[in-house]
Order: structure tokens, then sequence, then C-alpha cells
């Protein structure tokens, strides 16, 4: 008791002492408890529940844990911090946002987990690596951007995040840890880049790349889900808190369902299972309640050889289904005969209750007949008309669900009557015209078209023996072959075909000139007799064209340009019915600023912070500030109308670089890469510290005066523990009443000079209290 009471006594005393430290009426957003964090990184936490870190190491421990780890409402990590250590956050529940800047490389073990009124997380690009458990149990979290850089997302990283909807995963992820996105109830799906190397995703489920290993379905997704063809694993936890799956088909290809794949799936009444599975994990199944049925395309026998592992029991006890394959013959493989000859299908069924349904597919995929399943074989009749048509079964149980189909192919040639002999193909100013002797017996011809090497295409059906293909592009050949058709059967075709080559419609537009002004790129040609409007099209080094406008004059200014990229142009023309050819080659220019970048002047350390100079840019309404640090990437700091910035908030003994654009109202300038740089000054000089005594009355510190202050804030530190602050005095000495006999007290001393603090003796000096 008497360890508490003085325990008690020294937090009031410290409580006072804050107090103390607020000017009169203050209200809020005073520090109440602040230290170390790691090698060269302190925290502050105010009485708003912010919670500051700053410095240039990482954070290794989190002393603001016990007391005031319920305190903490926002944690603000200020640039320069380089990683977030393991539990640095862990049980922070009242913790709302969090501000997390560009120079952090990673976040550790369980980091964030536990805050539950977290409710969105931005994760800045420097980040490669979210430590496993880093966000687990942050049960608000709905909104979290993974950059792309990261690589690494942990086991259970976003573990039990309840209000997560969406996971974006970027190109550069290449390991996502076991149960990473486990419990997440409300996730509907994954977006995965199509660059990522490592995964995918199909209609929002999560596979790697190469699609035979399904590792995550969205637990909020609901209804019946066919795993695609081409997995062979279904990974474990796969489909774990799917509560509102209610059936699954595991396709065969399926080799192995990992631990835990369907656990606690409550509305699962169905699974359908491949004759593949060899192996099904443990509790694969388990807590699947509703669990009834189980179809396995395969014979009892082959169900007794899968390895089964413990806590399958809800499995095991539904009602299983073995589905043997039907037997499906042809007779003959081809046939070709005269129109209306018959060919004949059997297909061999079984009496084991299910129902058959018999269709004909292609290339209408009509419903041909029903049948139950009550004969031995089922025999079809097929007229020969040219189609490879298909019978397929589909086989249904007794809840009309499908659990087999089973199809069977013969091509029904007819014997053929003669292909068309073709004449000519000749091109012409309404486009291209292939001509073709008649066949006897012909009803209609069919006219088809390629280009190069690729396939034919089906143009136009027509009863003469000539057409005009108007829909050409001047300069390109094509080729054109023609099939006949007797009424009942298509005859053959000559493969090689006739070729021509399209003309202009009319002439294409000369190109005059391409010339960058300050307003973006004119390109200008001459008119074309008989044009209406004319296309702009637009390229940047080998890449194809892309329209950009149609204009009716001859001239055309494209504003959406980059200073220093060349741009090439070509136009159209059209006359109200058909476009002319091109120039291929076009005409090219490379993009100007808009107006001249600022010339940086200067960069200066002072007393009040770091001062950057620049010319003035004629036109310019206001000029943009940007700074950077080493090899770092610009910041924006301010946009001023002046010609001088001064940047106070910078840390002593750290080198700068800054740079200027202009803005004239609608367009920004260029900048100097390169840049002017300073190294910031101490606003003031720290105090030099003179003594620490202990006498009587507690333990005394002095020190010299600093030049320009107007008061100096003392800081006390026990061990390797933090600076905390004990009073502000405008004299330069302080007797520390407030301590223990026999503890070793470190003391250390900030100047104020009205506007800014000084720096400070972090070694401080020792006194042993009496």
């Amino acid at each position: 008791m008497r360890g508490k009471t003085k325990r008690a006594a020294s937090m009031a005393l410290a409580l006072l002492l804050l107090l103390a430290l607020l000017p009169a009426g203050a209200a809020a957003g005073y520090v109440i408890a602040g230290g170390e964090c790691g090698e060269n990184v302190t925290w502050t936490l105010d009485s708003d529940g912010v919670l500051t870190i700053t410095g240039i190491g990482e954070i290794t421990s989190h002393p603001w844990m016990g007391d005031y780890s319920g305190d903490i409402t926002e944690v603000v990590i200020s640039y320069g911090v380089k990683g977030i250590g393991d539990g640095a956050f862990i049980y922070c529940s009242a913790i709302t946002s969090v501000t997390i800047p560009g120079s952090v490389k990673y976040i550790g073990q369980r980091a964030f987990a536990k805050c539950l009124s977290l409710t969105g997380a931005t994760i800045p690009a420097g980040v490669t690596s979210i430590g496993p458990g880093a966000f687990e149990s942050c049960i608000s979290l709905a909104e979290v951007t993974i950059p792309n850089g990261a690589t690494t997302i942990g086991d259970g990283a976003f573990y039990g995040c309840f209000a997560l909807t969406e996971a974006a995963i970027p190109a550069s992820v290449t390991s996502i840890g076991y149960i990473a996105f486990e419990q997440c109830t409300a996730l509907t799906g994954f977006s995965v880049d199509k660059n990522n190397p490592a995964y995918k995703d199909v209609d929002g489920v999560l596979f790697n790349k190469s699609g035979t290993e399904l590792i995550q379905y969205p637990a909020a997704r609901g209804g019946a889900y066919t795993i695609p063809a081409g997995v062979t694993t279904v990974a474990d936890a796969a489909f774990a808190y799917a509560a509102s799956l209610t059936e699954a088909t595991v396709p065969n290809g399926v080799t192995k369902l990992g631990g835990v794949a369907f656990y606690q799936c409550p509305s699962l009444t169905r699974v359908n299972l491949g004759s593949s599975v060899e192996s099904i994990g443990d509790h694969a199944f388990d807590y699947c309640a509703a669990l009834r049925d189980v179809y396995y395309a395969g014979s009892e026998a082959d169900w007794a050889a899968v390895a089964m592992e413990t806590g399958n029991d809800e499995l095991l006890n539904a009602t299983m289904h073995f589905i043997t394959p039907l037997k499906i013959t042809k007779q003959p493989a081809d046939y070709i005969g005269a129109a209306g000859t018959k060919a004949v299908f059997t297909v061999e069924a079984r009496g084991d209750g299910l129902t058959y349904q018999w269709f004909i597919k292609n290339p209408t995929a009509a419903k041909f007949s029903k049948s139950s399943v009550t004969k031995a074989s089922y025999t079809v009749t097929l007229t020969a008309d040219n189609s490879g048509r298909q019978l397929y079964c589909v086989v249904t149980d007794q809840y009309g669900s499908s659990v087999q189909t089973n199809t069977v192919s013969m091509t029904m040639k007819e014997a053929a009557f003669d292909a068309p002999v073709l004449k000519s193909a000749s091109a012409g100013t309404n486009g291209i015209t292939v001509t073709w002797n008649a066949v006897s017996g012909a009803t209609t011809y069919r006219v088809y078209r390629k280009t190069g090497s690729g396939g034919w295409t089906a143009l136009k059906d027509v009863t003469g023996t000539g057409y005009t293909d108007t829909a050409v592009t001047g300069g390109t050949t094509y080729t054109y072959t023609v099939k006949a058709y007797n009424g009942s059967a298509w005859s053959g075709f000559d493969a090689k075909g006739v070729s021509a080559t399209a003309k202009d419609v009319f002439g294409a537009p000369v190109l005059k000139s391409a010339s960058a002004g300050t307003n973006g790129i004119t390109v200008s040609w001459n008119a074309v007799s008989g044009a209406t409007q004319y296309r702009v099209y637009r390229k940047t080094g080998s890449g194809g064209w892309t329209g950009l406008k149609d204009v009716t004059g001859t001239s055309y200014t494209d504003t959406a340009v980059t200073s220093g990229t060349t741009y090439t142009y070509t136009v159209k023309a059209y006359n109200g019915s058909a476009w002319s050819g091109f120039d291929s080659k076009g005409v090219s220019a490379t993009a100007k600023d808009a107006f001249g970048a600022p010339v940086l002047k200067s960069a200066s350390a002072g007393t009040n912070g770091i001062t950057v100079s620049w010319n003035a840019v004629s036109g310019a309404t206001q000029y943009r500030v940007y700074r950077k640090t080493g090899s770092g990437g610009w910041t924006g700091l301010k946009d001023v109308t002046g010609t001088s910035y001064t940047d106070t908030a910078v840390t002593g003994g750290t080198t700068y670089t800054y740079t200027v654009k202009a803005y004239n109202g609608s367009a920004w300038s260029g900048f100097d890469a390169k840049g002017v740089s300073a190294t910031a000054k101490d606003i003031f000089g720290a105090p030099v510290l003179k003594s620490a005594s202990a006498g009587t009355n507690g333990i005394t510190v002095t020190w010299n005066a600093v030049s320009g202050a107007t008061q100096y804030r003392v800081y006390r530190r026990t061990g390797s523990g933090g600076w905390t602050g004990l009073k502000d005095v405008t004299g330069t000495s302080y007797t520390d009443a407030a301590v223990t006999s026999g503890t070793t007290y470190t003391y250390t001393v900030k100047a104020y000079n009205g506007s800014a603090w000084s720096g400070f003796d972090a070694g401080g000096i020792s006194a042993t209290a009496k």
C-alpha cells in the first residue's frame, strides 16, 4: 500500500507540474508525456490524444503502452521515421486515424493489431513490407491502400478486419502470407493489377498467376460458386467464414483441398466433388452444419481412397451420391452423304434414379428432347447438313441441380456441289468489286473477305454474281472468295481467292506543318476538295495513331501536350460518306513549356529557417515551392505570389534542396531539376549546462544564459527513459524538489526566444538526490 501511495503522489505531482506549464486559460493541446521510442526517434502525447513521433530512425519501443494506450486517438508520424516496429500501437483501441509518411519502409508484426477504432489506412509508396498481423482485428478498418512497391503481405496481416470490403493488390506484391485476409467477412472481392507476376483475380477471387491454386474466396460473396477449370489446389482457409456460400463445385483437375478450406461456411448445403480429389485437409468442412449432400464424380471405392484428415465430420455425415460416367458412342465417326442422310448416336444410361435431359448443340444449341432414365440406351438420328453438331446430356439430381454433362460430336457433311469460279476483284472510286461465275442449282451466294494472312470474314449474302465492298481503306489489299448455297447445303470455296488494293475515295490531306508554341502544338494541312470535315490523329514514338478531334477547318491546336515530348500528327478527310487515306509519316514537333521555368537565385539558412528566392517570370500569377532531402522526391510546400519563401519547418544540421514552378492562370511551367540547397541552422544556440548539485531541498541545475532567450524549459529523466518537461523559468537555474533519496536524475534545458525553441544537450547532467 505504501508503494501505491508513493506512486499516486508522484503522478499527482507530475500532473501539477504539467498544468503549471500551461498559460492561463488554456484548455487543450498541451503535452502530457513524451520521450524516446527508438534511436534518434522521440514521441510526445498531447491532451487531445494526438501522439506525434519525430526523428530519423525506426520506432523500436512503445513506452506509451499501458498508462496512455487508451488515450491515443490519432497518430502522426513525421517524415524521416524509417520503420514502424513490432507491436508499436497494439491495443491502442481509441486510435481513429494514422498518418504514415513516405519515409517509412516497413510496418512490423502486429504494429496496429487490435486498433479497434481505426477506420482507414493509407500505406505510403515507400513501404515494402507489411508484417504478420500488422492490422489484425482492426474491426472498423473499411479501407486500406496497399502501395505499388510493397512486396510482402505477412501472415494474418488483415485477419479479422470485419469492415474491409475490397482488397486491391498492386503489381509489386509477390508474397501474400497465410490467412492474410481471413475473417474479412465484409470482403466482396480482390482486384489484382494485371502486371502482377505472382497473383491474379478471376471475378474477384484470388488465384496464383498460373491459375492452378485458388488462394482466397471473398467471404462476403454468397450463393453457388464453381471453381474454374485448371485449378489443382484449393489453399488452406480459401473459403473460410464465407457465411452466405450455399453450394461449391470442385471440378475434375483439383487434387487437394487444404486445411480449413471451407471452415465456418454455415449456409453450405451441397458440395460437388470431381473424382480427381486425392486429399482433404484437417477441419476442411468443420462447422458446415447445413451440409446435406455431396456429389462425387467417382465410385465408392474411389471415395474410400481419398486421404481424409480429422475434423471433417460434417462432410462424412452428409448424404453421398456417387456419379459414374455416362458412355456415349457415335456411329459412324464422320459421315458424308446426300442431303437428308441420317446418322445415329447411342447413349448408354444407368438406372440410378437421376433425370437425363438430351440436347442437340451447334449451331443453334436448341433443346432436342427429354428422356427418363428407364431406358438402357437412347438413340438419336441427325440429318446431314454440314454442321458440326453435338449431342450432349445433362444429368440432374432430385433438387434439379446439374451433376454431370457428357458431350459427343459428329460432323455431318453433305455431298457438295461445285464451288463458284472467281472471275476478278477490281478497285474503283466507290470500293472493290468482286465477280464470279454462276453455279447450277445455287439460290444464294455468300461473299467472304480477308486481309493478309488473317481468317475469312463473311460480308454479305447476295443472289447475283457480283458484289461491291465499299467498307475499304485506301492503300489496303483485300482478298475475296465466295460460297454457293442450293437451299439445303453450302458448296466449297476457292481458298486462294482474288485480291485488289483499295483506292482512296478522294485524296488524303497534304500536311503543311506542326509547330510548338506557348499554348500547345498547332498542326495544319491543305484543304481537300469535297471534304466536309477532317479527323486529326496523334502518336508518340513508334506507338499507334490516336484520334484527337474532328474539325471543319485546316488546322488544329493540341493543348494536351507535355513539354519536351515529341508528337507526330496526321489527318484524314471525310466527304459525308467515306474517309480518305492519310500521310502515314506525319509531321512532328516537340512541345514547349507554356512559359519559362523560374530561375533560382539562392537558398540561405538563417535563424528563422531557410529562405529560397528566384527571379520573377513574366505572366506568372503565383509560384509553387518544392523541397526535398537527399535523393528523395520533391514535395510541394507552399503557393506564393512573391519571389521568395522562408521554410521554417527545418531541422538544424539537415540539408534541404528547393525548386519552384510558375503558374499563369491556366498552366504550370517547368522547373529547375537541380534546385538550390542550404543546410539549416539551429534557430538559436542550445543552453550550455553548468552543474547539477544535490542538497537537502532537492537537486539544483544551472546553465549559461542564451542571447535572445525569454524563457527556459527544464527536462528530467531517470536511467534510459525519455525526457519529461518539469518547469518553464526565466532565470538560469531551477531546483527540483520532487526527488527521491538515492535516485539519480539527469537534466537538460531548452531556450525559447518568443517564436521557437532551441536545441538541447542530449547527454544532460546528473546528480543523485540526498
